[in-house]
C-alpha cells in the first residue's frame, strides 16, 4: 500500500464521518477543521476553571456562557472542596492504618538450601549452553 492510497483512505473516512455528522460539514467546507458540537462542548467542559479561554466565534458550534453554577467553577465540584479532603485524609488514615508487608525470610542457615548466585549463573550458562547443543542436533 502506498502512501496515495493511504490519504485516500483518510479522505474517505473523513467524508464518511462528515456525510453521518460527526464531524461539521459547514466548518470544513469553510475552514477545512474537523470539530463538532460534542468536541466543543467536552473541550469547554475540560478548560472551564481555566482563565482567559479563547473560543472565535466562527468556529464555535455552543453557545459559550459565563454561567457560574455550571461551569465548573462551582466549589460544590471543585476538586479542593472540604469534603473531597476529608475523604482523602480518612483514606490516608486508612491506608496508614494498614499492617506494614511482611518482612523478608532469612536465608537458610543450611548451606545445602542455600546456593550461591554466581554459582546458579554457572548452572544457567551450563543448562542453556547443553540446550542449544541439543538442538543444533
Amino acid at each position: 500500500m502506498g502512501l496515495s492510497s493511504g490519504i485516500g483512505t483518510i479522505k474517505e473516512v473523513v467524508q464518511a464521518c462528515i456525510r453521518v455528522g460527526i464531524f461539521s460539514q459547514e466548518l470544513f467546507d469553510k475552514y477545512h477543521i474537523l470539530t463538532s458540537r460534542g468536541i466543543q462542548e467536552r473541550y469547554l467542559r475540560a478548560v472551564a476553571k481555566r482563565k482567559g479561554i479563547e473560543v472565535k466565534k466562527e468556529y464555535s458550534l455552543v453557545k459559550v456562557t459565563q454561567n457560574v453554577v455550571n461551569d465548573g467553577r462551582n466549589p460544590v465540584n471543585d476538586v479542593n472542596n472540604p469534603v473531597n479532603d476529608a475523604k482523602k485524609r480518612k483514606e490516608k488514615k486508612r491506608i496508614n492504618n494498614s499492617a506494614p508487608a511482611p518482612a523478608p525470610p532469612d536465608p537458610p542457615e543450611d548451606d545445602d538450601e542455600w546456593e550461591d548466585p554466581e554459582e546458579s549463573l554457572r548452572k544457567w550458562e551450563a543448562w542453556k549452553a547443553k540446550r542449544e547443543k541439543n538442538d543444533e542436533s
